[in-house]
């Protein structure tokens, strides 16, 4: 839940909204430090109390993410803010310690089902806060009356939404446990809440996938000829997709009354691609570019935009073309590895979630950024995927209870 970005981040702000002029900066965020610091330990000790069990069950088949992940306090040597590189890889390293842990404990259908109690805690919470607080489940000052729930930001929430989406219908409809009301219950409240939290790309993506996963639930087993066009068909229409939603989204927006366009987001897109171009290879430190206020960003814009507002383009920031490779090149052998599981076995939560995960990040990381990095939910479920498919394949991650 933590990991989410619920609860904790919005009442450290006190409920600030965009448009009251005060600074992230200016809060004190050691409590959310401290919390994501304790998550590390726990994991680390855990690890510690069943190193037996977790060495007897890995095998270990790939380098790729620890590759990537010790890649990023390699670039404090030529990190533009080396005190905020080092932090954060640490913080980085944290992470994929408890993914890790998540993975060696947990089955990939057990973890489903913790995030899934977990999505539906954090629902009915925000439901509470709408209703009985809502200077803080409630949106002002720009954003007046969006819904945000235990979230800083409707954006935010909407993004959450939208994974809360795709993590119900599996379990819905590929896992079915026992508990199968519960999820279908927070299916609902996901659907609810995507509207009222205004945010317009949320609900586009939302529909968007809740479509494609019936249609990849139901041809996953069809014969290889019948797959092959299938497959083909849906990466047109993602690719179509791409082009067409703008319009879509502003039609959305249309009946929330604002406009949605993504001219700041392009303007912004083509002077971070002119920045990565001066460091291609490399990039420019982990979690640095932004944290020192690039001049010509400053005189483009005459202020700071947070971040690229494009998870690739901030990933090639950080690490440089060369960790966007690698990044890609993981979610590559994980989809690949799902795909051929699919084929063997009947298809499950094993097999679909992976391609319903990663299209999600795909789609999300188009307009807003968080693709990889350091005390996020989306990372974390991106490493203990990693995990579960190659460092316990026989072990926990890949059988039923």
């Amino acid at each position: 839940m933590h990991y989410s970005a619920a609860i904790v981040p919005l009442l450290i702000t006190g409920g600030a909204s965009e448009g009251d002029n005060i600074p992230m900066t200016s809060f004190n965020w050691t409590p959310s430090s401290s919390l994501y610091l304790l998550t590390y330990i726990i994991a680390f000790l855990l690890l510690t109390f069943r190193w037996k069990k977790v060495l007897s069950s890995m095998r270990v088949r790939d380098f790729l993410l620890p590759l990537l992940v010790l890649f990023a306090p390699l670039t404090t040597l030529w990190s533009l803010t080396p005190g905020e590189t080092f932090s954060s890889a640490v913080a980085l390293i944290g992470t994929t310690v408890l993914g890790f842990y998540f993975a060696s404990r947990f089955t990939v259908r057990e973890q489903l089902r913790l995030l899934g109690w977990s999505f539906v805690l954090i629902l009915i919470l925000s439901f509470s806060f709408i209703v009985l607080m809502p200077q803080y489940g409630i949106e002002h000052g720009v954003h007046a009356g969006a819904f945000r729930g235990v979230f800083t930001h409707k954006n935010t929430f909407g993004k959450f939404l939208v994974l809360t989406v795709i993590l119900f219908l599996t379990l819905v409809l590929v896992e079915k446990p026992k508990n199968i009301a519960v999820f279908r219950f927070g299916l609902l409240m996901s659907f609810i809440f995507l509207p009222l939290s205004r945010s317009s790309s949320s609900l586009l993506n939302a529909c968007f996938l809740a479509v494609l996963a019936f249609l990849l639930y139901r041809i996953l087993h069809f014969k290889v000829k019948v797959l092959i066009p299938s497959v083909i068909l849906i990466i047109l229409s993602i690719w179509a997709f791409s082009f067409i939603s703008q319009g879509i989204a502003e039609t959305f927006a249309g009946f929330f009354g604002k406009d949605l366009t993504l001219t700041g987001r392009t303007e912004i897109w083509g002077a971070v691609i002119e920045k990565i171009q001066e460091r291609p290879l490399q990039g420019y430190g982990f979690s640095s570019f932004w944290a020192q206020s690039p001049s010509n960003i400053l005189r483009t814009f005459g202020w700071m935009p947070p971040n690229a507002h494009n998870g690739f383009l901030d990933l090639a920031l950080d690490l440089g073309v060369t960790g966007l490779l690698l990044y890609c090149l993981i979610s590559l052998r994980i989809l690949v590895k799902s795909f051929f599981l699919s084929r063997r076995i009947y298809i499950d939560s094993v097999s679909f979630w992976p391609f319903i995960f990663f299209l999600f990040t795909l789609l999300t990381n188009l307009t807003e950024s968080g693709l990889f990095g350091r005390n996020s939910i989306y990372p974390l479920l991106f490493i203990s995927l990693y995990f579960s498919f190659f460092y316990f394949p026989k072990g926990p991650a890949l059988t039923s209870q």
